[in-house]
């Protein structure tokens, strides 16, 4: 498995239907989808859904993006805008 960069964790590389990787964090959280929503995750298929998390076990699973718990997120941002 590979790593972040920013902070050493794993991370598992998914495709979104739109055709890029995202990394994400490896291990699958639940969820409900509710439109407008502000939690994302990535689905198996590559969809992201916006949704409201929770620890229903019977709910589906998703990944979560992994900018969105990185610690170091902020720094990718800043050396996008200067590349």
């Amino acid at each position: 498995m590979r790593t972040c960069k920013g902070c050493g964790s794993p991370i598992l590389w998914i495709r979104t239907e739109g055709g890029k990787s995202m990394p994400c964090d490896p291990l699958p959280v639940g969820y409900r989808e509710r439109e407008g929503a502000r939690g994302k995750i990535l689905t198996r298929g590559g969809h992201i859904v916006s949704c409201d998390f929770t620890n229903d076990p019977t709910a589906e699973t998703g990944y979560m993006p992994h900018f969105a718990t990185c610690p170091n997120a902020a720094d990718f941002k800043k050396a996008r805008k200067k590349g």
